[in-house]
Formats: C-alpha cells, structure tokens, sequence
C-alpha cells in the first residue's frame, strides 16, 4: 500500500495531494457501500424530504438546486428552497425569487427564497399569539418577551421557523 501520509514538502504538487487525500478517504470508507442519488431516488420514490446540510462553501445550494432540477425533470413536483440570505437561488435559475414565495421556474420545479429575518419575526408573532390566546393574558409578561426574544438568536432559529411553513404550506 503506499504512504497515505500527506507530502511533507511545504507546497505539495495538486495532485500528489490528491492522492494522499483519496487514500485517507478511501482507508475512512472502507466498507461503507458508496450509492448514487439517482439510486436512491429510484429505490425510495415516495421520498418526500431531501435536506441538505453543512458548513459554508460545500455547494449545498448548487446541489440542492441540481438535484431538484433532476427530479423536476422525472415529474417530481418539487420545491427548492434556501433560508441563507448569502444563497443563490436567484443566480441558478436567473430570477428574482427572494422573499416572494414558491415561484415556479419550470414545470415541476418550484424554488424560494425565504426572508428568514422577517420569517423569525412572524414566527414569533406567532408564539405571542399563542401564549396570549391559551393563558387568556391581555399582554406578554416581560419575562416570557426577553425568552421569545432571545430564542430568536439560537443556532437554526431561522431555518426552524423558515422551514416549517414552507413544509406545511406545500
């Protein structure tokens, strides 16, 4: 087997980092099984929830976009949406869709861009609402405002609130 070892010279060639790299991933797959997506669109087709996740830069959008595309293409009724406010959705599909809800781009494919900022702030109009009609309050206590407004800044705060009416109103 050769050296796995990334090259110790301080500017190793692309592809001599390459290699190094494909033999660690390879060595960290061994016996995981790779599968392609067409695959498992093919073998769960009453799939209803694709969710793409990871840290910035990987091309979540792009390929959530791809992947949409796909589907749409094979008479999938699909929506494709991004709560990132950095996301490219309109660049993709060359159209304006920020905030203006499921916009269709092609038969079957629908894509959206959701306002996460104005999303939270109905979503937490939402919850007063709530908390005032069940306990019959006139008015939020302070205590109760400082938590919704505080939950507000919780890490996926605006995917949560974002997503779930997207979800629920498709």
């Amino acid at each position: 087997m050769q050296n796995s070892r990334i090259p110790k010279s301080q500017n190793p060639s692309i592809p001599e980092f390459l290699n190094c790299l494909v033999l660690r991933i390879s060595s960290f797959l061994k016996g995981v099984i790779l599968i392609s997506l067409s695959t498992i669109f093919d073998q769960y087709p009453d799939r209803r929830y694709i969710m793409f996740g990871g840290k910035g830069g990987l091309g979540k959008t792009t390929f959530s976009a791809a992947c949409a595309y796909y589907l749409a293409k094979k008479g999938k009724r699909v929506l494709v949406f991004s709560v990132d406010p950095q996301a490219s959705l309109s660049d993709i599909f060359k159209q304006d869709i920020f905030g203006k809800g499921p916009t269709e781009i092609m038969p079957n494919l629908y894509a959206q861009e959701i306002d996460a900022d104005k999303r939270v702030k109905e979503y937490q109009q939402e919850i007063r609402k709530k908390i005032l009609d069940m306990y019959g309050m006139e008015q939020i206590p302070e205590e109760i405002e400082s938590y919704i407004q505080a939950a507000a800044a919780e890490p996926a705060m605006e995917e949560s609130a974002s997503s779930m009416r997207s979800w629920t109103s498709w």
